[in-house]
């Protein structure tokens, strides 16, 4: 299963892959918890806290992806991560609390598809941390490139690997 396709290295031949479908790909709020389908485009899911005015979702500025792949990579910039307010996932194999997840940086350790996820919400939408995060991303390169989809290996930097092996 791939998410949107945007942090994707595909082989010329590739094993077969599947997506999530529009089912997926959802936004609800129930009182103080919303639920984002898997398949949701951070965009989306940053346009609909902003005008709910909900806070800690402005991390999702310029993150390109869906939820399902920004939670398998623990997405965020710095000390903002989508585990923050994450309180459960829901996979094939049911929900699972976040406590039941071993996560740290840009790292988590989650078995199936995720389907589903629910987090805390909070009013209070923080246009100056928006900005932040724009100016941060903007100093990004703007080229085609694997980013920093790629973790280091202890002791190295991924991109001089890449870089080295050609």
């Amino acid at each position: 299963i791939i998410g949107g396709a945007n942090n994707l290295l595909v082989s010329p031949t590739p094993p077969p892959l599947a997506m999530l479908g529009k089912a997926f790909d959802f936004i609800r709020l129930e009182r103080n918890v919303l639920h984002v389908g898997g398949a949701t485009p951070s965009g989306k899911i940053l346009s609909f806290a902003k005008k709910h005015d909900l806070s800690s979702f402005e991390l999702m500025q310029k993150l390109p992806g869906t939820l399902g792949g920004m939670i398998a990579m623990n997405a965020g910039l710095k000390e903002w991560e989508i585990f923050n307010n994450l309180i459960a996932i829901r996979t094939e194999h049911g929900w699972v609390e976040k406590s039941q997840i071993e996560h740290g940086y840009r790292f988590a350790k989650i078995e199936g598809v995720i389907y589903e996820a629910t987090f805390t919400c909070q009013n209070g939408f923080d246009e100056n941390l928006l900005s932040m995060f724009k100016k941060m991303r903007d100093n990004q390169p703007k080229e085609p490139s694997a980013g920093s989809c790629f973790k280091n290996p202890v002791g190295h930097f991924a991109g001089k690997l890449i870089e080295e092996a050609g």
